[in-house]
This record gives structure tokens, sequence and C-alpha cells, in this order.
């Protein structure tokens, strides 16, 4: 597997824009024929050739404990989400005839789901990493939490369903595909028993400070608070809009577009909006905005 010259486009530190850039151009990534010859081999006993399958991936506090034990990880913890929040999607496609893998290494816990159309992959002898890559790059799509792996998928120019993300900024969302739709994490503030609106968390950025800037923010501003993690229902109804898209079924409504230009504008210029909603096609779950629409704000 080769990487192409990626600098000779744009610069080393690139801004929003430029890695927006991406989207222009086609991947400069490739697979050498041995490559593929080892993914088909790969796909053959998975009993994937000629499968379609999307990729999915929960981040918990695994590998960071397994890999890099002399570290307290425990302030990112707040990017850790429930697994069988992903159950009621692995269902809804397997009744459409496409396989789920789930993507990492190792698991904290397993979904024990007997299915001839799901896999554990991240806990089985399978895993690799040329396989971690490689099957991203095969995969109609993918659902990824606010983890590492979710930088794979957008170096093929996949598009992707970015759950449970936080925090609400561009310098944090700016990888992501063309078309890639997206649920934030809401966050509850515990002195007042309320949701912070879309407006505060983008208020909150961390540009790219880490975790513990957007959480000392967060303090600071708000105290306590606890975060809502997104729920099976609206998983799914993220992944089934991510799957319309690819198949050109998705018909967005006037009002749904009206939303997605509220959310948008709350951290954005007029221009910038634009250019997520027309030339990159981002879209926040459009039944994620109709159910938390009193959070446009």
């Amino acid at each position: 597997m080769k990487l192409l010259g990626f600098h000779n486009k744009f610069n080393a530190i690139p801004s929003t824009y430029h890695i927006w850039e991406c989207n222009k151009y086609a991947s400069n990534i490739f697979f050498s024929e041995e490559d593929i010859k080892s993914l088909e081999k790969s796909l053959q006993e998975l009993q994937l050739n000629d499968k379609i399958f999307i990729c999915v991936h929960n981040r918990d506090s695994s590998y960071k404990k397994n890999f890099m034990p002399s570290l307290d990880w425990s302030f990112q913890n707040f990017r850790n989400s429930n697994p069988k929040n992903y159950i009621k999607s692995i269902d809804y496609f397997a009744n459409q005839s496409i396989y789920t893998l789930r993507m990492g290494k190792g698991v904290e816990e397993s979904l024990k789901i007997e299915d001839q159309y799901y896999f554990e992959y991240a806990s089985s002898k399978y895993q690799s990493e040329f396989l971690d890559i490689a099957l991203f790059y095969k995969c109609k799509f993918y659902i990824v939490s606010n983890t590492g792996v979710n930088a794979i998928g957008p170096l093929f120019r996949k598009p992707g369903v970015f759950v449970n993300f936080l925090p609400i900024e561009m310098e944090t969302w700016q990888y992501f595909s063309y078309g890639s739709v997206i649920l934030p994490k809401k966050i509850l503030i515990k002195s007042t028993n309320k949701l912070m609106t879309f407006s505060q968390i983008w208020n909150i950025e961390s540009h790219m400070g880490g975790e513990d800037v957007f959480l000392n923010a967060l303090k600071d501003h708000f105290g306590d608070v606890e975060f809502i993690e997104n729920t099976e229902e609206d998983i799914l109804q993220a992944a089934i809009q991510m799957n319309l898209f690819i198949d050109d079924g998705y018909v967005e409504t006037k009002e749904e577009l009206e939303l997605q230009k509220r959310f948008w504008s709350l951290g954005n210029s007029k221009e910038d909006v634009e250019k997520i909603l027309f030339e990159y096609k981002y879209r926040i779950s459009n039944k994620f905005l109709k159910d938390n629409i009193d959070l446009i704000c």
C-alpha cells in the first residue's frame, strides 16, 4: 500500500479549507497487486467476497488500557459509547442482506450477536493492521465514533456516519468525507437539569487544544455535566439516511434543508455553510435535528 505526495497540493499543517478541499480529489492511496490478492484471500476466508458490508466501531477504553497502560486516559472517557446502541442498525442491515463487521483491536464488551450477517472482527484471529485499513476501503460505508479509526474511511473518500461526536467544531469535523452524516452527543447541565443548546456547545470550541481544554471549558462555564449518548434509533436513522444517500434514494425536503442551515449557521459563516451543505454535503442526521429542534438555537 502506497501513499502519494499529499503535501504537493497542500501545506504541511493544513487549514480547515485545505482539508475540506481534499474531497475534490481522488484518494492518493492505492493498493498493490499483492495487497489486492491478500485482501481477496481474506474476504474469501471471511465469506465476504462479492458481499456488501459496512464497518462499525465504537470507542471504548480497551485499546488505551491494553496498549498504553502507563498513562491515565480516563479524561477521554466522554468519547466512549455503548456498543449495544448499534444492535438495531446491525439487525436492520442484516434484513437487507448487508453484513456488518465490528472494527477495532480488541473490545471491552462483546455483542455476542449470533447472526450470519454480523462478525466481530475486532476480537477475531483475522484482525490485522492491514485489514483494519483494507476493510474500510472495501466497505459500502462505515459507522464510527470519535476515535482514531474515524480517519481511515476519509483516506479513501468513503462516506461515513460519525456518531457520538464532540466537540462540535469544524477543526474536529473538517476531515469528514463527502456526504458524511453526523450525530453529536448532547450535554446535560446537572445544576439546571437542562440540555445545552447546540449554540452553547459550538461556543465551547477547543480549537484542537485537546479533550482536557474542552472539558475544562465546559466545567468553567457550566459546572458538572453529563454526556448523553446517541440512542439506537438515532444511529439507525442516520445509517438509513447514509445508505439511501449512497444509493441515490434519499430525497431531502425543504424543511430538512432549512434545519440543516439553522444548525450549521450556529458556528459558521454563510459562505462556510454553503460549502458544508452544497459542496461537501455534510449533514447532521435529519431525524436527529427534527427530534432536537428546540436545541437548534
